[in-house]
């Protein structure tokens, strides 16, 4: 491809901004392609030494990290040997691999360079480029740290289907053993055995490099050189670490065993008489040695092996978990066996009944016995496993975690454990975690009638520690005499933490009934038996000025009633109510609750919103119903001034126990209005409305239209009478309340003689309806990227039939799809209720039809579709833009890949400030990636998809205006950044706002 003379000034007019001392940016509104013959003719200009300066390359390290970008071409060698190695006399060559240039940036660079030339060369390349290298001031050792950065293997390989079938020495194998080529031009053939010795203290120093940089040391210099790895075995089998006991390789050991024993049995049986090691390590090495030499040292097995389980013992104290598996040997042999089981199956082939006596004693001292290893028991033992399995667990003086238990007791249930209930009684009183203490009572429960007697003794116990067990046992166990019995214990347990563990288990049995006014009243006064009501210990609530409450037969509540409501709140776990507080509330009238309501939530406020009183929140929520909505949303807004995150989360949580449609709305108008802002609380008010709608059995986005308020109009229509005449309140297109007399002559405002009561029902009704536009324009603009779609029941419920929704219905333009998606026809809604197609043809729509939201880019779909045209003859605007909404399409090049480079290294006009303002309007969520730059995102969680643009220049904060934005590539995820989300698979009108939007994003000036 020619180079344009366009690209060819446009590298003059930037070589001279960097020597006018101008800030260099090889970015420019010009093609990917361009751009990389732009980086290509600079990068030939400099090999060809036409245009060459230290300044420049300078500015090249400061800019943007383009000297990646600049190296990688220079980099990009010819076939000829010479010409990979042209730098050895070039100005560029020697500038960059100068000493005395000390830039940091650059030595980082030179690492990278180096690490990526090495493995490269041939043998004669290396002995030019190494010789090179060190005149430049490099010593070896250092050349040799640089070809461990990025590269640990000393050979090239070739597979087949994932078979290795060939390899050949790289680079990095060529600088190893360079001296010994009998090269003429070798320069330095006699240091041949210094150089191996520098790779071998380097590779094996201590905590320097990994096992597999050793490992691949090791393999080379076997293959090569065998006399020098035997030389250096010790060092290579045995890994010394920075306080602590060597470790022995047994990767090395695998290779070494299965590729050239006898070369090196000599020096493995050496290594067995080395003090420091490890005695698992020794233990290992010997059965490694054993299945080589055909079991001939099973004795030396045995010995060490009960050496170890001994030291495994003594050293319980500070070791909970101890590791038993062979350390790995990817390729060589298989090492995975725990050494538990290697022990013990040798134990047993020499004694069995002296193996289970080890394992025993073994099991009643050590903490853990992991689970594969008691896998191996219970295959070994059967019945017997059995004492096993309760040794260690009484021997257990330290916890792990919930997973270990529930393994180890579901390896219980399969025995009839009976005579071992004592040790498992035991094991759950000591243990504190509440997690584990269930599941050991659940175990216990499942011996049912075997075990009930014990529990009932536990039940009446005198420690709350026993009664506490004894309720976690016998509330596992489905018995009417239980549950009986456990209801007796309800009301006399004065325990809450013990009474809390019955009801929980027993909720559907004790709470599943509706509740009366006595029934509550007779749940109060047990708690006052049990002395829980004896005064309130509340610090900010004042008694004598609590509002009253009232049942719902009208009766007031007393003291003690109004107490038994906080004392039990007190108790609710989270966000949820108390299940015995919410039955009787469920008994209080609401309607008269108001005052009471706004007393708490004062109240609350004058804790300064302290959250350990947030069951203030919680219970005037749900006693205040709409009245507490204002006083919520006032808190609500107090907690983000005040940046008090989980205090928001708390009080939208709060407004969802409301209940009402009311209070959802303002729950859902926070999941949109804060997605960006403040995602943790709209996660928050989302997780609480996947909640409500799943108690409903719907949606989230059903949920989001059944709560939009109707007024309890019917229909679109309320009717009312005024001195025998009939009149009906509509909303008008306006979104204002306007009213049809008896004659269908329409009025703007209130009838004269309007009475008070009505007066004042239109005049809060008029301010929902504010209230509700502010959202829906919004959500349904949503619902168009989206594109959702209704059942045609659904559509004629929540916009054909409701009284607000009609107005959007008919200012909107619809698509039907028939039962399989195919696309039937675009729509208008006539004010009639009539719907129609472009030609004003009246549409007949079918049940198994769906309806979804006009976008211009299926009009290639469907038959003539200009509804421009036809909106603008007719004066007709939409509630938002749809006919002529830009329109894009995925480039053919892009569709079987998951990044789109159609705005990559574009400039955007207004700077780094105005487009993070742009990203967030266009609710994008921001957050904060390396170094404070501010990152974009957006997530369509029904398709599992997450798009990412790579924008550079915004940063969190402010920046006045100053900064450049720079977009590059966007990114089409899948639910994790790994899983990639091809652009052929993206709905079409998601892919045509996204990109629409960042085109707006680049032109706008």
């Amino acid at each position: 491809m020619r180079i344009s003379k366009h690209i060819e000034d446009q590298i003059n007019k930037y070589h001279q901004e960097i020597k006018d001392g101008n800030n260099f940016y090889f970015y420019d509104a010009i093609s990917k392609d361009n751009f990389l013959l732009l980086i290509d003719m600079y990068a030939k200009k400099i090999i060809n030494c036409e245009t060459f300066d230290n300044s420049l390359i300078i500015d090249m390290i400061n800019g943007n990290g383009l000297m990646y970008q600049y190296l990688a071409k220079i980099l990009e060698f010819k076939d000829s040997t010479l010409d990979k190695i042209w730098f050895v006399e070039h100005p560029l060559g020697k500038f960059i691999f100068s000493t005395s240039n000390s830039h940091q940036t650059l030595e980082h660079l030179l690492k990278y360079v180096i690490s990526g030339l090495l493995p490269n060369f041939n043998a004669i390349e290396i002995e030019i480029f190494i010789p090179f290298l060190n005149k430049c001031g490099y010593e070896n050792s250092y050349i040799i740290q640089c070809a461990t950065n990025y590269n640990n293997d000393f050979y090239t390989y070739e597979s087949e289907n994932n078979v290795v079938v060939a390899k050949t020495l790289n680079g990095v194998g060529h600088f190893l053993l360079s001296g010994l080529h009998q090269n003429p031009f070798s320069l330095f053939k006699k240091s041949e055995s210094n150089l191996i010795e520098e790779f071998i203290k380097i590779f094996c120093h201590l905590d320097r490099c990994d096992s597999n940089h050793i490992y691949n040391l090791f393999v080379c210099l076997n293959e090569n050189i065998p006399n020098k790895s035997k030389e250096h075995i010790n060092q290579f089998l045995i890994r010394k670490y920075s306080n602590f006991p060597p470790v022995l390789n047994l990767r090395i050991i695998g290779y070494i065993l299965k590729s050239n024993y006898d070369f090196y049995k000599e020096e493995l049986k050496k290594i067995l008489e080395n003090e420091q090691l490890e005695i698992s390590d020794k233990y290992q090495l010997t059965s490694l040695l054993n299945d080589k030499l055909n079991n001939s040292l099973n004795k030396e097995c045995i010995q060490l092996g009960l050496k170890y389980l001994e030291t495994n013992i003594t050293k319980k104290s500070g070791n909970y978990y101890i590791s038993h598996y062979y350390y790995p040997a990817r390729f060589e042999t298989d090492l995975s066996k725990i050494i538990l089981v290697d022990i013990f199956e040798k134990l047993i082939l020499g004694d069995n009944t002296k193996g289970f006596e080890a394992l025993l004693d073994y099991a009643n001292e050590i903490h853990i016995l992991e689970i594969p290893f008691l896998k191996f028991v219970l295959e070994t033992f059967e019945e017997n496993a059995l004492k096993v399995i309760i040794a260690a667990l009484n021997a257990n003086k330290v916890v792990g975690s919930a997973k270990y238990y529930i393994d180890i007791f579901k390896f219980i249930k399969t025995f009839d454990f009976v005579n071992y209930k004592k040790e498992i009684f035991d094991f759950a009183s000591r243990i504190t975690n509440k997690e584990i203490k269930i599941i050991s009572c659940s175990a216990l429960a499942s011996l049912n009638e075997k075990i009930i007697p014990d529990a009932k003794e536990l039940l009446f116990g005198k420690t709350i520690a026993q009664r506490t067990l004894g309720a976690l046992i016998l509330s596992n166990i489905k018995n009417e005499d239980i549950e009986k019995l456990l209801t007796e214990v309800v009301n006399t347990e004065k325990n809450d933490d013990t009474r809390d563990i019955i009801i929980e288990n027993l909720q559907e049995q004790l709470y599943s009934k509706n509740f009366t006014v006595e029934d509550c009243k007779t749940l109060i006064t047990y708690a006052a038996q049990r002395g829980k009501l004896a005064k309130l210990n509340e610090k900010f609530i004042d008694e004598t000025v609590m509002p009253d409450l009232n049942w719902k037969d009208g009766s007031a509540l007393t003291t003690e009633e109004k107490r038994f409501l906080l004392y039990r709140m007190a108790r609710s776990k989270g966000a949820n109510s108390d299940i015995e507080a919410r039955k009787v509330v469920q008994c209080i009238d609401k309607n008269t609750s108001g005052a009471f309501s706004k007393f708490l939530l004062k109240c609350f406020a004058d804790s300064e919103s302290n959250t350990k009183y947030k069951y203030y929140v919680s219970l005037a929520a749900m006693l205040g119903g709409n009245e507490s909505i204002a006083q919520l949303n006032t808190l609500f807004r107090n907690a983000i001034t005040d940046k008090r995150v989980k205090l928001a989360e708390m009080i939208v949580a709060a407004l969802a126990m409301v209940g009402t449609n009311k209070a959802l709305l303002s729950v859902e108008s926070i999941s949109r209005k804060f997605a960006n802002k403040k995602p943790a609380i709209s996660a928050a008010a989302n997780a609480a409305l996947e909640a409500t709608a799943e108690e409903l059995n719907i949606t989230k986005n059903e949920l989001g239209d059944r709560i939009i308020p109707t007024f309890d109009f019917d229909g679109i229509f309320k009717e009312f009478e005024l001195e025998g005449a009939t009149y009906r309140a509509f909303v008008d297109k306006d979104f204002t309340l306007c009213f049809y007399d008896e004659n269908n002559k329409m009025r703007k405002s209130l009838p004269k003689n309007i009475t008070k009561e009505l007066k004042t029902e239109f005049t809060e009704i008029n301010k929902e309806i504010k209230n509700v536009v502010k959202s829906q324009s919004g959500r349904l603009e949503s619902f168009l990227m989206e594109n959702r779609k209704w059942s045609i029941e659904d559509w004629q419920t929540y916009f054909l039939n409701h009284p607000i929704m009609i107005v959007y219905a008919t200012h909107l333009l619809w698509i039907v799809y028939d039962a399989n998606g195919k696309l039937k026809s675009s729509i208008q809604c006539q004010e009639d209720g009539s719907i129609v197609n472009i030609n004003d043809e009246e549409i007949i729509l079918e049940d198994t039809d769906t309806v979804g939201l006009y976008h211009p880019i299926f009009e290639n779909e469907l038959e003539n579709t200009n509804w421009n045209t036809k909106l603008y003859d007719k004066n007709f605007t939409t509630i938002f833009p749809q006919t002529n909404r830009t329109i894009f399409k995925p480039l053919e090049d892009e569709l079987e890949k998951s990044v789109s480079e159609r705005y990559n290294n574009k400039e955007i006009p207004k700077g780094a400030d105005y487009t993070k303002s742009f990203m967030e309007k266009a609710g994008w969520l921001k957050t904060s990636g390396d170094g404070g730059s501010a990152e974009f995102s957006k997530r369509f969680e029904s398709i599992g998809l997450t798009i990412t643009p790579y924008i550079e220049g915004p940063s969190s904060w402010y920046q006045e205006g100053k900064e450049k934005a720079i977009m590059h590539q966007i990114y089409f995820q899948g639910k994790n950044y790994s899983e990639k989300f091809l652009i052929k698979d993206v709905p079409p009108v998601i892919y045509s706002e996204i990109m629409a939007g960042f085109e707006t994003l680049i032109t706008t000036q």
